[in-house]
């Protein structure tokens, strides 16, 4: 391996910046990441999704779910989108959303 072929850390991190920036703005255009749907499109009925945070800093994409006032699926439900790690929910919810992958497959 050549010396022109190695990355320095400051490299590696330019370039993960770079790639997050140009899906942030594919994401703000309305082009999508590999699925991304605008958010007013996902289910209403307590399912599991990856919800991308755009507006939130920095963006990032995590798992949520929307709890609506007549739902009592998850306990607090105030017609809000919450967070499926402890139910809270962000200040600002999310743009835009994607169905879960299936589950891995259990290795013999």
């Amino acid at each position: 391996m050549t010396n022109d072929a190695l990355y320095t850390a400051a490299d590696m991190a330019d370039a993960q910046a770079k790639a997050f920036e140009r899906g942030v703005d594919s994401v703000r255009a309305g082009e999508g990441l590999g699925g991304w749907r605008p958010i007013k499109s996902a289910p209403r009925d307590g399912t599991h999704i990856i919800a991308w945070r755009g507006t939130a800093h920095p963006p990032h994409a995590e798992s949520m779910y929307w709890c609506g006032f007549d739902g009592a699926e998850h306990g607090k439900c105030d017609g809000a989108w919450h967070w499926v790690q402890d139910g809270d929910a962000p200040k600002a919810g999310p743009t835009h959303w994607m169905p879960l992958p299936p589950a891995p497959h259990a290795s013999a």
